[in-house]
């Protein structure tokens, strides 16, 4: 998995240890609508996402 540095961000991929913390941001109402998804149901789906590998070029 490729990881993006910078001095002030590091930005990697998720992986399933980031489910509950996804499921925390990605439950609120407020923030998946305005991101163009719908808000996570439960921590499964939140797994699911961190489960599956981004294609490439996105």
């Amino acid at each position: 998995m490729k990881t993006l540095e910078s001095e002030r961000l590091t930005l990697t991929m998720y992986t399933l240890d980031d489910a509950d913390g996804l499921y925390a941001y990605a439950s609120n109402p407020n923030v998946g609508p305005h991101a163009g998804w719908a808000p996570h149901k439960d921590v499964e789906e939140s797994r699911e996402i961190c489960s599956c590998p981004a294609k490439p070029g996105l």
